[in-house]
């Protein structure tokens, strides 16, 4: 049965702007500013920490659940046009310093 794996690396900047989006679009925007640190454990709750610092120079830190960091990659995936397959299962890991998602899916040959 053929069988593919799919790895899109995000770097901090694409994260950042994948989750000032998706927050914007629930209503609970993020203030603008740089990354200071970002700490990404997919098996941690919350499993990304961020610390950004404002323009104001104070350090605000935002922390999200896995599920949704997924919701914010895959629909950062959409709006910016980035192919993602519709089937197949979607995992999030990390890649050095770096947040990917895989995509695996297994094609049923009769």
């Amino acid at each position: 049965m053929p069988k593919e794996n799919r790895r899109i690396l995000f770097t901090t900047a694409e994260v950042l702007r994948a989750l000032m989006e998706y927050t914007a679009l629930h209503n609970r925007p993020m203030g603008k500013g740089d990354v200071v640190s970002m700490l990404y454990d997919p098996k941690e709750d919350p499993a990304l920490v961020l610390m950004v610092s404002g323009a104001d120079g104070q350090i605000e830190n935002h922390s999200f659940r896995l599920a949704e960091l997924g919701a914010a990659i895959i629909t950062f995936c959409r709006s910016h046009k980035v192919p993602l397959p519709h089937k197949g299962k979607k995992s999030l890991i990390k890649v050095d310093d770096a947040v990917a998602i895989t995509v695996g899916h297994e094609w049923e040959i009769g």
